[in-house]
């Protein structure tokens, strides 16, 4: 019974996290215009959600550290948004391709050439806000998120899993996109990463980081 209600208690705690991380969010997404404020505020979820100190903090020292990876890293983000950008371009055409064209059975494979594309660079991007808390040089940054992607096929392959999974979960039960948002995907991305080791990719100095 005790081991019962340890189990409730810890899925409460993380289920807050997880609703503060998206609160604080949406709030610095805001701060920033949307366009300046998206990726400082979904590095800083990734940043708090990695490190295990923040899993017990309350909501006012989880706000605190939140703004400092904010400022600490909005400048460097919104760099990395340079090349981020086409690759939402490429996203933003797709979504309108696929409510506005009807295709026909030539343009099918085209199409689902671009759905793979897709795919493909949003689990690139998944690994590259991974080693973006670990890595200062651009080049190293890259290389390892394609590395990552490639050369742990199970790995990647899961995390497509959880994308899929969290979408169905978001198209069913969409009000709990305005709770949680990209917390889960964040969250459970981390603890897959951890579980198949895939600090092996780190620096040196990081490879006993939990």
């Amino acid at each position: 019974m005790n081991k019962l209600v340890d189990i409730h208690v810890s899925i409460g705690k993380k289920g807050l996290l997880l609703f503060l991380l998206h609160c604080y969010w949406l709030l610095f997404t805001l701060f920033g215009l949307v366009l300046f404020g998206l990726l400082p505020a979904t590095n800083a979820v990734y940043e708090l959600c990695n490190d295990e100190k923040y899993q017990e903090a309350n909501a006012i020292k989880l706000f605190q550290s939140f703004a400092k990876s904010f400022r600490k890293n909005f400048w460097r983000m919104n760099r990395l948004g340079l090349f981020i950008l086409p690759l939402a371009a490429l996203f933003s055409i797709d979504l309108m391709l696929m409510r506005h064209y009807v295709f026909t059975e030539a343009d099918t494979t085209v199409y689902l050439l671009i759905q793979l594309l897709i795919v493909i660079s949003l689990l690139f991007l998944a690994n590259l806000f991974w080693f973006f808390q670990h890595e200062r040089a651009w080049k190293p940054m890259l290389k390892k998120s394609l590395i990552l992607m490639l050369g742990k096929p199970g790995l990647t392959g899961q995390i497509f899993v959880l994308m899929v999974g969290i979408s169905c979960c978001y198209y069913l039960l969409p009000g709990l996109f305005f709770v949680f948002g990209v917390t889960p995907l964040v969250y459970f991305q981390l603890n897959l990463f951890k579980q198949k080791d895939a600090y092996v990719f780190l620096p040196e100095k990081k490879h006993t980081t939990v």
